[in-house]
């Protein structure tokens, strides 16, 4: 079963915005230049993700680990879920400017066009996956609430590239991702996708397999506490949130969660949030350690 992430504007976004601060003079000094783009799909990539699709090539990046664009089917369905979606907060909201429901809607888009193209959902900020809901009218904020509260989140000690990892390792990286023990890892994480709960025995084989993945490449790995979240597609979830939606919204959502459960059982979502965060710390620590 094949895993993928799709880089929507909105990561694109973020990660170029990410990307000048770190690499700001005032914050940069003399250190060298940081490729943050590099290091965010390094460290997802070892998630055992197989592909990185995206929207474009990101910004004053030249890293080799996104395997192509979006096709002009995916753009379309990506732009369609959003429109969809803005219609559904309009209709809940019609006197309420749509900044105080962007971010929910933004998330719920991303949701949509996630099941729809069989890919996962990032999470690269800290803020809550759907942001502030007081705003929202209690017949949609409910329902998103319930999405927000079943989120399962585990944590474990997972194998993570080390940061000085760079473009000039790229290759001792490519070896990683073909050897037996990645394909293991990916082959555990699988397990995530395919169940509606993250049980005991599931958590075990990825820390298993994660364990094997780091002692067979400790020079360019850390074992790191991480969190596995996932979205478990369960009746209840369903019920409540899918099966509350106006009818003439209803058709459009209800097809897209068919097709989706035909194969899958939960959305996996990869908590990218330290990895961004880690970097901004690194850079003012080794600023504030020469002065």
């Amino acid at each position: 079963m094949s895993r993928k992430i799709i880089i929507t504007p909105y990561e694109l976004g973020g990660l170029d915005a990410f990307n000048k601060v770190l690499n700001f003079p005032e914050l940069k000094g003399d250190l060298p230049q940081i490729d943050v783009p590099h290091i965010f799909f390094s460290a997802i990539t070892i998630s055992g993700v197989d592909k990185i699709l995206s929207f474009d090539f990101p910004k004053d990046s030249n890293t080799k680990l996104i395997k192509g664009l979006v096709t002009v089917s995916d753009k379309e369905k990506w732009h369609s879920a959003i429109e969809k979606v803005n219609e559904l907060m309009a209709y809940y909201h019609p006197n309420i400017d749509k900044k105080n429901y962007s971010r929910a809607a933004y998330r719920l888009s991303n949701l949509l066009f996630a099941m729809e193209t069989k890919s996962s959902i990032l999470q690269i900020f800290k803020d809550e996956l759907f942001g502030n809901l007081d705003n929202l009218n209690p017949e949609i904020a409910v329902p998103i609430n319930a999405i927000e509260k079943s989120v399962q989140i585990v944590n474990s000690k997972l194998p993570v590239l080390k940061y000085d990892i760079n473009k000039i390792d790229i290759e001792r990286l490519f070896k990683v991702l073909e050897s037996k023990e990645f394909g293991f890892y990916k082959e555990a994480h699988n397990e995530i996708s395919l169940n509606n709960n993250l049980t005991t025995n599931t958590i075990k084989r990825i820390e298993k397999a994660g364990k094997d993945l780091y002692e067979s490449n400790s020079s360019i790995m850390n074992i790191k506490d991480s969190m596995i979240n996932s979205i478990p597609l369960t009746s209840k979830v369903i019920e409540v949130f899918f099966g509350k939606l106006p009818s003439i919204f209803m058709e459009l959502f209800s097809k897209i969660l068919t097709d989706y459960l035909k194969e899958n059982k939960s959305l996996a979502v990869y908590d990218c949030r330290n990895i961004l965060e880690d970097q901004l710390k690194r850079r003012i620590n080794t600023n504030a350690n020469k002065t």
